[in-house]
């Protein structure tokens, strides 16, 4: 934490260190303070006092009136391990490691008194935030969950965020964003406001799905050990498998093309289904003379099939069930992903990383630019003459690619994330990642990208519990007095329910939203006040 010319660093079982920051290319350790048995893994400073987060369950007050000679005082004993720390005025919040989130009174600071704990999983807490009255416990097995604290020693959980383990692939189509887990399952997610995703639904399967596609209410499923599957998505809380191939193998990537399932099935080559008939997808072809396939795209009759050790072998399927090999595009090392736009086709290497390719004449592609970027190539994807692709270490890079032999470099950004499947639409980048879900950016081609913030100064929070039946508990958020709405639409657009109608005073307020007597389906909650607007989606059953 830095504070005026000083830094003050959480240093393990060194307790806390001191550094003179005020000359950036002189910095000094002025001093350091710990304790005997003590494990100082994160802190937090209000005022004079500095707050360190022990790992033997307390929190250690640390008086630095004068930094050159940090004196120790109080302890607060804690039930678990302190994980971090938040001063907000005269409230600390402290993360406990199995026991959520402690509150802790610093009326006086010297002597801080726990006030509350919040329980929300037996998982492990990895971060807490507070905005206003809503705190946020991210849980690295369950989640974020979301507390009103209002009344500290009543806090009500408003919802919780989902967590759908290491992520695989994803698809988008239109406001919709199809997710798979390695874990198992498929989610439904609502992003037609990019502010506030919504989980929908989920899908139980058989087994582990790394590769998913979507056209005309149906999914497309490429399973680890589980074959493929075809799966009904027209209505999302009901949507189930119904058509399944499960021959064992080790199925990634999946691309529907015309009645066709292209498949890449790792040491097991390349494989075509024909799926005109969901409920019974049969192979057509295999292509097991293929080291290692990783990726495959398909585009206007051919397919482009990611061989690990070798490269991109080019098929021509005007006749998916007899394939033509027409010709292997060489690369150095571990040729991971693949991406066909038009004459272009871009492919990710570990040597030397993006490399695009003319394949005007498909028996004869002529390698074009390149960039080297990352050591763990993920995927990439096409919008015009960008191009955006990730790594699994660095993060993201867009390249401009309007003059193939010389790429441009528009950004590169360390997501801090290991990002593993990313799309591009428009100006909103789509990054899914192994360990932090999906999030959202806007690109600011000039200076990089952003990540879309929630709403600003009227906040709905999630509706809870959700999915419903009957009536849902509203919170939301005002920074500043005014006239407000609060009304329910349905999908077609139609008002059917009015909450609130009226002057309501700044602050946090809760109240219950009544939906008995509506149908099952997703429906729309509305803030409008003054010239912002929040919404929040539900699902009644």
């Amino acid at each position: 934490v830095v504070e005026g010319d000083f830094a003050y660093i959480a240093n393990r079982e060194y307790g806390l260190l001191v550094l003179d920051i005020s000359d950036p290319a002189n910095i000094a350790e002025v001093s350091s303070y710990s304790d005997a048995d003590s494990y100082t893994r994160s802190l937090a400073i209000q005022g004079n006092y500095a707050y360190l987060c022990d790992a033997t369950k307390s929190i250690q007050v640390v008086d630095i009136t004068d930094p050159h000679n940090p004196v120790g005082g109080a302890r607060i004993d804690v039930e678990y391990p302190a994980y971090k720390a938040r001063c907000n005025g005269n409230r600390m919040y402290i993360g406990l490691t199995a026991n959520g989130m402690g509150i802790a009174d610093l009326s006086d600071p010297a002597i801080p008194a726990l006030i509350n704990s919040i329980d929300p999983a037996n998982g492990s807490t990895e971060d807490i935030g507070v905005y206003g009255d809503v705190a946020y416990i991210a849980d690295n097995e369950t989640g974020v969950h979301v507390y009103d604290i209002s009344d500290e020693l009543n806090p009500i959980r408003l919802s919780k965020l989902f967590a759908a383990g290491p992520l695989t692939d994803m698809k988008i189509h239109d406001d919709m964003v199809f997710i798979t887990a390695q874990d198992g399952g498929v989610h439904f997610l609502d992003i037609s406001d990019h502010t506030y995703p919504v989980r929908l639904a989920s899908m139980a399967v058989h087994s582990s799905v790394y590769g998913v596609d979507y056209h005309d209410q149906l999914l497309y499923l490429a399973h680890w050990d589980g074959g493929i599957t075809v799966n009904s998505a027209a209505d999302p809380l009901n949507a189930t498998a119904i058509g399944l191939y499960n021959d064992g193998l080790r199925y990634g990537r999946i691309i529907y093309r015309d009645g066709y399932a292209y498949a890449a099935a790792y040491q097991d080559g390349f494989h075509i289904f024909t799926v005109s008939n969901p409920q019974s997808p049969a192979p057509v072809y295999q292509n097991r003379f293929l080291s290692n396939t990783q990726d495959v795209d398909v585009a206007n009759g051919y397919a482009y099939v990611c061989d690990y050790r070798n490269g991109v072998v080019i098929f021509d399927v005007a006749d998916p069930a007899n394939p033509d090999s027409l010709t292997l595009v060489p690369f150095n090392e571990q040729t991971r992903c693949v991406a066909v736009d038009g004459n272009r086709m871009a492919v990710l290497t570990k040597d030397p990383g993006f490399q695009l390719v003319d394949i005007t004449d498909k028996t004869n592609p002529v390698k074009q630019g390149s960039h080297s970027f990352g050591t763990q190539p993920r995927d990439l994807d096409f919008e015009g003459d960008r191009i955006v692709f990730v790594d699994n270490v660095e993060g993201v890079a867009l390249l401009d690619i309007s003059n193939p032999a010389s790429p441009e470099v528009l950004f590169e950004d360390d997501l801090h994330v290991k990002a593993y499947r990313v799309r591009l639409i428009g100006d909103t980048l789509y990054v899914a990642s192994q360990n932090s879900g999906i999030s959202i950016y806007r690109l600011l081609v000039t200076t990089g990208i952003e990540e879309i913030p929630s709403a600003s100064t009227a906040l709905l929070h999630p509706v809870y519990p959700n999915p419903a039946a009957g009536s849902v508990s509203l919170t939301y958020s005002l920074e500043t007095a005014g006239t407000i709405t609060i009304a329910v639409y349905d999908q077609l657009g139609r008002k059917v329910r009015t909450l609130h109608q009226g002057t309501m005073q700044r602050g946090t307020h809760s109240e219950r939203l009544d939906l008995t007597g509506l149908p099952a389906g997703v429906y729309s909650v509305v803030l409008n006040a003054g010239t912002e607007r929040a919404v929040q989606k539900v699902i009644l059953r």
